[in-house]
C-alpha cells in the first residue's frame, strides 16, 4: 500500500488494530518513518516492526501498547515496513507491509 510518501494506513486483524505509517521530513537530508498501531495490548505481548531499505533490513521491538516507533530513514528512498503482534500464544499476526516513498518536493 502506497501512499505518495506522505502516510500509509492499513486496516489490519482484531489483534493488530490499525496501523499507520507516516513519513517525516526535515530539509533533503534528514527523515524519519513514524509507525503507531492503536491496539491497546489485549492478548498481545509484543509488537515486532521490520524495516526495509536501500536493500537492508532492521528489527525493532516494542513490548508496550499502543505500539509507536520512530526511527531515522534515507531521506532519498523508499522504505517498506511491516509490523507484527506477538500474541499471548507466541502467534504472530503480521500487518499488511505498507511502503513509504520520499515527498515530491514542492
Amino acid at each position: 500500500m502506497n501512499a505518495g510518501g506522505y502516510a500509509a494506513q492499513a486496516k489490519t486483524d482484531s489483534v493488530a488494530g490499525t496501523v499507520r505509517a507516516n513519513w517525516i521530513g526535515f530539509g533533503p537530508d534528514r527523515a524519519f518513518a513514524h509507525i503507531y498501531s492503536d491496539h491497546q495490548g489485549k492478548k498481545a505481548q509484543q509488537a515486532e516492526l521490520q524495516l526495509e531499505q536501500n536493500g537492508e533490513s532492521q528489527s525493532f521491538t516494542r513490548d508496550f501498547w499502543p505500539a509507536e516507533f520512530v526511527l531515522p530513514i534515507d531521506p532519498k528512498t523508499s522504505v517498506k515496513l511491516t509490523l507484527t503482534v506477538i500474541d499471548d500464544q507466541g502467534q504472530r499476526h503480521p500487518a499488511p507491509t505498507l511502503e513509504l516513498s520520499p515527498p515530491a518536493a514542492p
